[in-house]
């Protein structure tokens, strides 16, 4: 028992000895550590690669991809519009001696783009006048037989007949039937299958007579060329997974997709059926059930986002998604990664950090043995100032009794422990200098950026408006070069219409003088009176004096518009002058006249208001632009109220109709150079940011509203001394 005893007794003091407290303490303070670190590593590393690496890195290679999308479409209809434009300069017509002149130029487009499958210039009547002969690889079509024909295509047909009223328009995504009839495409991706199309009315430069016109049919593999191109640049970072596809604008049919038919050096889309692996045509919905995908998209309105889902059955994708701008198409974007992909470095990083660890554990323990043979009680004392300083307390120092190992190891300890006080109070001091100069350096930055910004839309808007001041002087010199030629044989006509009347009527009191002749004999007054009746004498007479009076009537309204557009064509001075505001408000209504002549009522709520300062040129732009906005508001009939009045040195210039008004969402930006809410093809968008810059010109303001029953109200404000001078 007593040998037990001292046996069970040399256990417990080994124990309770100093180096095995120390190896267990120290195991178990290295070991948490490590674990903690690599559970947070693991963690982190995952947020950080899937959730912000990865996901930004899909929305914007999904934002890259719909860009260059609209890139292409927007050089399309570019050139499409510039073909049609510059077709009057090589060609004086569409008849028949210049058809091969056209089928050359047709071709040589053909070849030099390399995205054409059909250039074709068709006459108003719908019959095919040139297509190009020959493919982008300059090889022959059996094109030729189509010349003289008409078009055939229903879809082409349909584009014939909305652009040979004269809009441009264009094709979303189809099959073209012509396409089909000239190209053997069935051995080739199904991408060649496809076609948009666009269409551009010709116009005869003279008439201005859409007699033609311009349909061009692009193959769809441009686009998705595009699409695909996304795939080795992901494969770059290790995403191998990774491909690109695009939704129509009913995010619902597939218009663009890595698995496609005859797609050559292609795997097969795992866990789906062979005879669905073209997912050409499919749809999101019906086709591969992806409900939750097709209501996210539409929930976006048109923002880049990302989304995971399922794809296919079993296989984890997060995609990023982004719109292209060209609403008319409308089409959506996607880049997706299988999850595989996303966690693959994630799970490489989790082998790595549990090799560490366990390297790392296992040298602690050898290490912390071999150290803790030669370590005494002094160690205690080390272990405590060690543990102070790791909560923060750097100025802690241990108590060195010996001249040992131990000893010199403290002092080395108090060594350091005083170069990391040191190092801490620098790195204190850096880190707030550092933040200050990122403060002030950030500040720098934003004030540049917020000037050149400020420069940027100040030297857009001036070239806006002497782009707008330079053709407004042209049209004026042109209008009152042919209101002085209009003028001069007008004033023979209104000059002698008085003449014209009194001749009429001393004519008119000769014959009765000759009627009224005693020396007639019944002879002589039986033949006047026959000659009366055949001329129809007493109508003539009494419709005589109307008829000059219309004339008279007539010319003097010829009279007052010529006069209207001289004075309007000399309002373009530079100088600034006084305006009266009411008379510049008749000339616009004198000029628009045409506009709403039998179809609009003018009311006219004049109040009394004096002569202001200002450019009366200008100015009177302003109304003119108010006015025809106004006009063209009211579809078929309606009013128009003009009202002005004055108040705390400044007049108000109230236009008001009751017309379509604007959306809400608009009416913040109705000002905005380019805006428009007319139809393609009616307005320009620059009227009312012309105005806008020409009101605060005038250091003054313009407003605009809806009006309570319907229509819209612009009120012009307007100083009437103005303190300098407008520049």
């Amino acid at each position: 028992m007593a040998d037990k005893a001292i046996h069970t007794g040399s256990h417990f003091f080994k124990f309770r000895s100093l180096r095995n407290k120390l190896l267990i303490l120290i195991i178990v303070l290295s070991l948490l550590p490590l674990i903690g670190i690599s559970i947070f590593s693991y963690n982190a590393g995952s947020k950080q690669i899937s959730k912000d690496r990865i996901r930004l890195l899909l929305e914007n290679k999904a934002q890259d991809t719909a860009d260059k999308i609209d890139i292409m479409l927007r050089n399309q209809k570019q050139e499409v519009n510039s073909m049609a434009t510059t077709f009057w300069r090589t060609f004086p017509g569409l008849g028949t001696q210049n058809h091969a002149a056209m089928v050359q130029m047709l071709n040589d487009f053909t070849v030099s783009h390399e995205v054409y499958d059909i250039l074709v210039v068709v006459d108003k009547s719908g019959r095919i006048v040139a297509v190009n002969t020959v493919n982008r690889l300059s090889q022959p079509l059996g094109s030729a037989a189509l010349l003289g024909q008409e078009l055939k295509g229903a879809e082409e047909k349909e584009l014939f007949n909305r652009s040979i009223r004269g809009a441009s328009t264009h094709h979303d995504w189809y099959r073209s039937s012509v396409v089909q009839r000239l190209y053997d495409y069935s051995d080739r991706d199904i991408s060649y299958w496809y076609n948009i199309a666009y269409g551009e009315p010709l116009l005869d430069p003279v008439t201005h007579e859409t007699v033609g016109v311009w349909i061009s049919i692009i193959n769809w593999s441009c686009i998705q060329n595009i699409l695909d191109s996304v795939e080795p640049d992901l494969s770059v970072q290790d995403l191998k997974t990774g491909y690109a596809f695009m939704y129509a604008k009913d995010a619902d049919t597939i218009i663009g997709h890595k698995y496609r038919a005859n797609r050559k050096d292609l795997a097969p889309l795992p866990n789906y059926p062979a005879a669905k692996q073209d997912l050409y045509g499919t749809r999101v919905v019906g086709d591969h059930g992806l409900k939750d995908l097709h209501d996210a998209v539409l929930r976006q309105n048109r923002s880049v986002f990302n989304f995971a889902y399922e794809f296919p059955k079993g296989t984890r994708k997060l995609s990023g998604l982004a719109f292209i701008d060209d609403a008319a198409f409308g089409w959506v974007v996607g880049v997706g990664v299988d999850e595989v992909d996303i966690f693959r470095p994630i799970r490489t990083l989790s082998w790595w950090i549990v090799a560490a660890t366990l390297i790392l554990a296992a040298l602690v323990v050898v290490m912390t043995y071999l150290v803790a043979q030669g370590i005494t009680i002094p160690l205690k004392n080390l272990i405590h100032t060690a543990q102070s300083i790791a909560q923060g307390n750097l100025k802690e120092r241990v108590q060195v009794r010996s001249s040992d190992e131990v000893g010199i190891l403290g002092s080395t300890f108090n060594d350091m422990a005083r170069a990391l006080e040191n190092r801490e109070t620098q790195l204190q001091e850096l880190n707030r200098n550092l933040e200050n100069m990122v403060r002030q350096r950030t500040q720098e930055l934003e004030s540049s950026h917020d000037a050149l910004k400020k420069a940027y839309l100040d030297l857009q808007n001036t070239q806006e408006q002497l782009v707008h001041t330079e053709k407004m002087a042209s049209l004026g010199q042109l209008v009152a070069g042919i209101a002085h030629e209009i003028k001069n044989p007008l004033n023979f006509i209104y000059g002698n219409t008085g003449f014209l009347s009194d001749y009429t009527k001393k004519l008119q009191l000769l014959l009765e003088a000759f009627d009224s002749l005693p020396s007639l004999s019944p002879e002589d007054r039986a033949r006047i009176d026959n000659l009366k009746k055949e001329c129809n004498y007493a109508f003539i007479r009494e419709d005589l004096p109307t008829l000059i009076n219309n004339f008279t009537e007539g010319a003097g309204r010829i009279n007052t518009i010529v006069s209207d557009l001289r004075t309007f064509s000399r309002m373009d001075s530079y100088m600034m002058a006084e305006i009266d505001v009411h008379a510049s408000i008749e000339i616009s209504l004198n000029l628009l006249r045409n506009q709403y002549k039998e179809r609009i009522a003018i009311h006219r709520e004049y109040g009394a208001i004096p002569k202001i300062q200002g450019y009366a040129g200008k100015l009177s732009q302003v109304f003119m632009n108010l006015l025809t906005n106004a006009f063209h508001a009211i579809g078929e009939k309606g009013d128009v109220w003009i009202r002005t009045r004055a108040a705390g040195g400044m007049i108000e210039v109230e236009v008001q109709d009751n017309g379509q008004g604007i959306p809400r969402e608009n009416l913040k930006r109705i000002f905005e150079p380019f805006f428009t809410t007319k139809a393609v093809g009616q307005g320009t968008g620059l009227g009312l940011s012309i105005s806008y810059g020409i009101i605060e010109q005038h250091h003054g303001r313009i407003l605009v509203a809806n009006a309570p029953g319907g229509g819209t109200i612009f009120t012009v404000r307007l100083p009437i001394e103005q303190e300098k001078s407008a520049s």
